[in-house]
Parts: structure tokens; sequence; C-alpha cells
């Protein structure tokens, strides 16, 4: 051995502490912070959400019948024949419970007109212009025949004068539910 290498050798320390420099308490209580925001935030959206009082089902039929109106002149007959009758279909799903949708013409009216179901007096009441307006709809829509304009008309005029004698009346919803 070499001299040298003997005074090399120092006597052995202790293990040496490493500080890790993270400090893991601030992240834990930011973290838990932002957690107790976000659950706040939630729920006073959908509590807000909830209390915003959604809009009736006419008056969503009327703005949809607008729509329809408004594209007269840029639109096509048949199409414009089929978007109402469309409407009027949802309308009566969202106001009568009905599945009107799914329903061809003729059992929907089958189904107004054969009394198994309490349907509400102010739907069985109106049944012919509802059944004209669908009718009507459907030859444009399956015969492709071409409406005049005059007839669009009549057919919107009667689909708003469906919607405006089945419309619920104020306080009726609370009856209804009762």
């Amino acid at each position: 051995m070499n001299t040298a290498q003997i005074k090399d050798i120092r006597p052995i320390k202790g293990p040496i502490v490493l500080e890790s420099g993270f400090n893991w308490l601030p992240w834990l209580i930011g973290a838990l912070a932002a957690l107790l925001l976000i659950t706040a935030l939630l729920f006073y959206f959908r509590k807000k959400q909830s209390s915003r009082r959604a809009a009736p089902a006419h008056e969503k039929a009327l703005a949809r019948l607008a729509e329809v109106r408004e594209r007269l002149d840029t639109s096509t007959t048949c199409d414009l024949a089929a978007r109402t009758a469309d409407i009027l279909r949802t309308y009566i799903e969202d106001r009568f419970r009905i599945a009107a949708p799914t329903l061809t013409t003729r059992e929907f009216i089958n189904e107004l007109m054969d009394g198994s179901r309490h349907l509400p007096p102010e739907l069985t009441g109106n049944t012919e212009v509802l059944q004209q307006v669908l009718e009507q709809s459907d030859k444009a829509k399956f015969a492709r025949c071409q409406p005049a304009r005059e007839e669009i008309e009549q057919i919107l005029g009667a689909a708003d004068q469906f919607i405006q004698c089945t419309k619920r009346k104020p306080g009726q919803a609370e009856k209804e539910k009762m």
C-alpha cells in the first residue's frame, strides 16, 4: 500500500439529512380549499338553474311557429308544412304528455276521439283544427305536393289557433298536479 492512499482515508461521518424543499402542507390546504370552492359553486349554479322557470310549452311552440313564418319566403312550402306539424306534435307531447311524435296522424286522431283515455277538454274540443293541420301537413310532407303560400299561411294560422286554445291558463298547473 501506498502511504498517499492511506492519508486520503477520512473518518466515517453520519448520514446527511437533505431537506426536500417540498412543503406539502400548504399544497394540501390549497387543494382542499379549491375542492370546497368548486363544490360551493356547483351547488350555487345547480340551485340557480333549478330555480329558473322553464318556458311553458305554448311559448316555445309559438316562438318556433314565428321562426317558420320568417322562412315563408326562403324555404319550400313542403318543408314549412312538415316543420309546422313537428312543432304541433312536440307541443302536444310537452303540454299533454301524449306521445304525438311517435304516432301517425290517423293513430293520433283516433286516440283523441276514441275516448279510452281521459284527455283534457281543451284538447278534445280542438281535435278538428288539429286534424286539419296535421292532414294538410302530411300531404305536403309525404305526397310532396307543394301547397300554395296561402295554404301554408292557413296551416300556420290554424296551428297558432290550436296552441292559443289549448295553452295552460295561469293557475292551471297547480290544479293539474293535484
